[in-house]
């Protein structure tokens, strides 16, 4: 006489489905994220390597064709970077091009990390001799 295999329950199976959902959301996002990060820097490069000055911006009342390579919004973004931080505003692009190539490729947020077993020095002497130059004034 055969006897049925006994199969085990559905919910036996694989009880932490909901916490490998929630990690592959969070890599999607996080992946996302950084995929966003590096368009948008990319996007912003270009805006500023093909900035004229007499385009349509934020600071020039021109009719003229845009010159920009993205067009009207490029023009603002890159007349925007332009006024606001001048030319250092390059300077800045590659910080999220790092960050969202970093989040692109290892598909989770970086770590914080732990600095409990380190020393206090430099708390101690910002501390110590920030009260000190405020009261010399």
């Amino acid at each position: 006489m055969a006897t049925a295999a006994a199969r085990p329950r559905k919910r036996d199976l694989a009880p932490d489905w909901r916490d490998a959902l929630r990690a592959s959301l969070k890599r999607f996002a996080v992946r996302t994220w950084g995929a966003l990060l590096v368009a948008v820097s990319v996007g912003a490069a270009i805006a500023l390597a093909t900035h004229t000055p007499s385009d349509r911006s934020l600071s020039t009342a021109a009719g003229d064709a845009t010159g920009n390579w993205l067009g009207s919004p490029g023009a603002y973004v890159s007349d925007a970077l332009l006024l606001l931080f001048g030319l250092g505003c390059v300077l800045f692009l590659p910080v999220p091009v790092t960050f969202g190539a970093t989040a692109r490729i290892k598909g989770q947020p970086a770590e914080a990390k732990d600095n409990s077993d380190h020393d206090h020095q430099h708390e101690d002497l910002i501390c110590g001799h920030t009260p000190s130059f405020f009261i010399s004034f």
